[in-house]
């Protein structure tokens, strides 16, 4: 029998044995490894493994670290500040150049992947990167890996002082109290901005602020207040003129390979819904929320934890890369055949058996894993591969098939074999604790062997006691207490055992009395301490060094182990938008370059869920016509409804799925911006109307010529002619962009607005069609060209069960041309003329200065004198 030196060899040289897994209800398959041998472990050779796998970060001065200042000569373009919690990244960054910052609002970026952080840090190119010194470690090693261009160094980099990676970074190492979301956002509304107007108030001020910065937006509000704080101390030194620091402009990061979408725009078109616990102690706990009716929830059909949360970053970070797009779409294609759909059974039966490992994997790195940890692991790389091998046949179908097939390396075969080969899943259920296999290591299993027999050995020890025992004494056992061994436990003969001196037996030693039994440490006893030993504490040293073993082989292919359930989750999602798409009747858009959106018999994916009969539309943008739609109609006739149904279809596009049309060629976009719900709070301290000219102003200035937006109704919370006036002029400032308009939608009841516009090729009007029969309106929520005259306001009050009095009070109101007058057919009841007396009294009391108490005018419900 061989012995290897370290574990290590026997991970490396063990190989597959005719040992199966045993995990319950799962088919079993064949490992191909290389190695002839079957080697034991012998714990001879075992040498104790460091349980730390942490980092060690380095630690840096208080305030900013001067040892890591830029040099004067060293001149500095653009200092970037970065921030990440609870799953989000914000940024902020400055170029000395023109005097302006650049903010990236909070999105989703995934551990250990950070492939957001690295996309910006490409992108912007920093000089200098500011973050917090009490940042992840995964975060900082991904940070410093990405300003380097070592992209793949994730769980290779140990990090030291002097290392170089760490150059260009900066440790803030502050107080939580003094770089907190809370501290920062007073810090930002204290601060003047070189492009604000001299004369504005505080309050005005505070709009200003608020029309150019998001303060909700958590991360990137500390990133932004983190970047100012640094630069007011060491601007100075940048620039070489000792000038204060002076913001001129502040500007909006939009990642190059995502879509932007606002927070507004995501519930305006109800992509998300989430609904708080109705219970004010549950309100902020975690899982507390449920999904609504959302698109989110609608397409949420996903089969594991790892598939759920990955949808929702598709769905947080829509993506313009057309390859990565098209890769989804293969996918879903593929997903979508009749002739496949039990590979896709197969495929979903395994997905459901993969977990999310990001919390297995962190408790089993803090040797605090479960049983059930290591078994969700295992399972989920067993399912893993099988998913593989059924990628691996229709491969060429997809890239995301092929991607998915090559996913499963070596790496991944080993530490799912090994797991199986190591850990003794049954027996570790049964203990509740990790339980290594028979057959790996030889002393343990010498060791498991002796403590099998112990019982039996110590029955016959006790027998031996028994018979060299004074004849009073008629039973007594052998037991095991940690750290004391073996002792003899006899039943008490005298007394009541609260003195152990009046137990005392020649060649045998008291050690104590409890519960009426005197244990003794005897010369056999002594004998088995010798023999024996603690079996069970050096059967859990032993298995505890295997255990970290084998968490340290684990680790080493920690890169491969992630990829693999990330790609698992993709294909989980796929799964889910192909089940979407089938259901419902989906097709394939196809994406262009071209600013051309083209989408004929277009639904509405959430509405038409909610009605039998949905009336689809065509809807046609861009290529050579008009970039700009403006649409009328009454009250309830579908503007609404429309506008949210193209921009929901472009935004599925986006996301890689099919989208409800008959056929759609959607151009790459890079925004969707919109003002269609007002989110109202009294945290903000602005009005509807303010929050509405907020969305609109971020719409005007970060629009690009692939940009689409969405303006239902703005204007409507002032007056008409100045509602009319300030949305005639944002669009006039698009149509004046000509060829570079973005595409815009827009709704509105302002029925004088075409003859505000300017005469282009850019701008079409169109209106919902509707009939009217016996004062009623019918809608027929089809889309037309031209404009309605009227929004049948009282059509549609009537409509909506408005009582009959106040519709023809209404159209007096409507029609009259004087001032108005109060209705000569109002009857004055007699309860009225009563109320109208008592209030006389009182102003009779009042005007006359009289000493009469209140109570000389109390109410009389019986008085009905003085009529007149």
């Amino acid at each position: 029998m061989e012995t290897s030196s370290s574990l290590f060899n026997f991970f490396e040289n063990l190989s597959s044995s005719d040992i199966e897994p045993d995990i319950s209800n799962e088919e079993t398959t064949d490992f191909s490894f290389h190695g002839d041998k079957k080697t034991i472990i012998s714990s001879e050779n075992i040498e104790r493994c460091e349980t730390d796998l942490s980092r060690t970060v380095p630690q840096f001065p208080n305030e900013f670290s001067d040892n890591n200042s830029c040099s004067v000569e060293e001149h500095i373009e653009v200092v970037m500040a970065v921030y990440w919690k609870r799953g989000k990244l914000g940024a902020a960054y400055y170029t000395c150049s023109d005097s302006q910052v650049h903010v990236l609002n909070d999105i989703v970026d995934v551990h250990p992947d950070f492939n957001n952080l690295k996309t910006l840090v490409s992108q912007v190119k920093p000089s200098q990167v500011l973050t917090c010194s009490g940042m992840a470690d995964t975060f900082v090693q991904a940070l410093s890996s990405a300003i380097n261009g070592k992209m793949d160094s994730f769980n290779e980099t140990s990090f030291e002082k002097e290392d170089e990676q760490l150059k260009k970074i900066f440790f803030m190492s502050v107080r939580k109290r003094d770089l907190n979301y809370d501290s920062c956002k007073r810090y930002i509304l204290g601060m003047r901005f070189g492009f604000e107007p001299d004369t504005t108030n505080e309050d005005d001020h505070l709009l200003f602020v608020n029309s150019h910065i998001d303060l909700s937006q958590e991360s990137m509000v500390v990133s932004f207040g983190m970047l100012v704080k640094y630069l007011e101390k060491y601007l100075p030194q940048i620039n070489l003129n000792h000038e204060p620091l002076r913001i001129m402009f502040i500007n909006h990061i939009s990642i190059c390979n995502l879509v932007s979408i606002d927070e507004a725009t995501y519930k305006a078109l109800q992509i998300f819904n989430p609904r708080v616990h109705p219970s004010a102690f549950k309100r902020n706990a975690a899982g507390s929320t449920k999904e609504g009716l959302s698109l989110f929830g609608v397409f949420n059909r996903c089969k594991s934890s790892a598939g759920i949360r990955r949808l929702r970053e598709m769905f947080l970070n829509p993506s313009k890369d057309e390859k990565q797009i098209n890769e989804r779409l293969d996918a879903v294609e593929f997903c979508c055949k009749p002739q496949h759909q039990h590979i896709v059974q197969n495929l979903m039966d395994c997905i459901k058996k993969v977990e999310s490992i990001t919390g297995i994997l962190a408790n089993i790195y803090r040797t605090r894993a479960s049983i059930s940890n290591w078994r969700s692991l295992y399972s989920s790389l067993y399912n893993a591969i099988l998913i593989g091998d059924i990628c691996q046949k229709h491969s060429s179908h997809s890239k995301l098939l092929e991607k998915m097939a090559n996913s499963i390396t070596p790496n991944i075969h080993e530490v799912t074999h090994y797991m199986n080969q190591v850990i003794d899943f049954e027996e570790s259920s049964l203990k509740n604790q990790f339980t290594v296999r028979s057959g790996v290591d030889r002393k343990l299993d010498l060791l498991r062997e002796t403590y099998a027999q112990i019982p039996e050995v110590l029955v016959k020890v006790a027998e031996l006691e028994l018979e060299d025992l004074p004849s009073f004494v008629q039973q007594c056992s052998i037991i095991y207490i940690t750290e004391l061994g073996y002792l003899l436990s006899i039943p008490v003969w005298k007394g009541d055992g609260s003195d152990a001196a009046d137990y005392t037996l020649p060649n045998f030693e008291v050690k104590f009395v409890v519960n009426n039994f005197v244990h003794y440490k005897t010369p056999r006893c002594s004998e088995l301490d010798e023999v024996l030993g603690d079996s069970v504490a050096s059967i859990s040293n032993i298995e505890s060094q295997i255990m970290i073993t084998l968490i340290q082989f684990i680790h080493v292919r920690i890169s491969d182990i992630v990829k693999v359930v990330k790609l698992v989750a993709e294909l989980d999602c796929v799964i889910s938008f192909s089940i979407i798409a089938s259901e419902n009747n989906y097709v394939r858009p196809k994406l262009t370059k071209e600013r051309k959106i083209e989408i004929v018999q277009g639904r509405h994916p959430l509405q038409e869920l909610c009605i039998d009969n949905f009336v689809p539309n065509y809807t046609f943008l861009g290529g050579d016509g008009h970039f700009m739609k403006i649409i009328t109609g009454p009250n309830a006739s579908g503007k609404s409804v429309y506008l949210k149904q193209v921009a929901l279809i472009a935004y599925l596009a986006h996301i890689g799925s099919f989208v409800p049309a008959q056929n759609a060629e959607i151009s790459i976009l890079d925004h969707i911006h919109s003002r269609i719900q007002t989110v109202e709070s009294v945290s903000t301290r602005m009005s509807a109307f303010l929050l509405d000219l907020k969305q609109m102003s971020h719409a005007l200035y970060n629009t690009t010529p692939n940009s689409m937006v969405v303006v239902d109704e703005f204007g409507k919370g002032t007056t008409e002619i100045d509602g009319l006036s300030l949305l005639a002029a944002s669009l006039i400032h698009f149509v004046e962009r000509k060829d570079k308009c973005p595409f815009v939608l827009v709704s509105t009841h302002f029925h004088s607005l075409p003859t505000l516009l300017p005469e282009s090729r850019l701008i079409k009007l169109q209106y919902m069609d509707y009939l009217t029969e016996n004062d009623e309106i019918i809608y027929l929520h089809k889309i037309k060209d031209g404009v309605t005259g009227s929004s049948l306001t009282l059509l549609a009050a009537r409509a909506a069960g408005l009582s009959e009095e106040a519709i023809k009070r209404a159209i007096e109101i409507q029609s009259s041309k004087g001032p108005l007058t109060c209705n000569p057919q109002l009857q004055i009841t007699k309860h009225m003329m009563k109320e109208i007396n008592y209030m006389k009294k009182i102003f009779k009391i009042v005007l006359n200065n009289e000493d009469n108490s209140a109570d000389s005018a109390e109410y009389d419900g019986d008085d009905d004198s003085d009529q007149g």
